[in-house]
């Protein structure tokens, strides 16, 4: 596999984790998606792939409107080496999320989130 077809791999499993885990709720397919010493370096999350699991767990219950593709303005992929940024404003906010995929497995993770003027996240995000 060249260097760009392993970007554009990773890139598929990040869109695969975002749209099945995140947004369809899919918490099976995190064992396809997700190493299972994976590094999570947002505080209000565990650690590896049951951490991963716990967090979205609770996620689903109390977030669910912000999860909502409708609310998605925009959404950019950028990759290099093994790490894949994703970039996506919402109309509530901007999220970034950048990811170090290996062997096809979300291996690290890092987020950053800014609310959009006057919106009022929940506590806990």
């Amino acid at each position: 596999m060249t260097g760009d077809e392993s970007i554009e791999r990773n890139k598929q499993v990040v869109e695969a984790f975002v749209n099945d885990v995140a947004i369809a709720k899919r918490l099976d397919r995190l064992d396809d998606l997700v190493a299972v010493d994976y590094v999570q370096h947002n505080p209000h999350a565990g650690q590896g792939r049951e951490g991963v699991r716990e967090y979205f767990a609770g996620f689903h219950r109390a977030r669910e409107k912000d999860l909502d593709p409708s609310g998605t303005v925009e959404v950019h992929l950028i990759g290099e080496g093994d790490l894949v940024v994703r970039h996506e404003i919402r109309v509530n906010g901007l999220h970034i999320d950048i990811w170090r995929v290996r062997d096809g497995m979300l291996q690290e993770h890092w987020d950053a989130w800014r609310s959009a003027p006057g919106y009022d996240p929940p506590a806990g995000s």
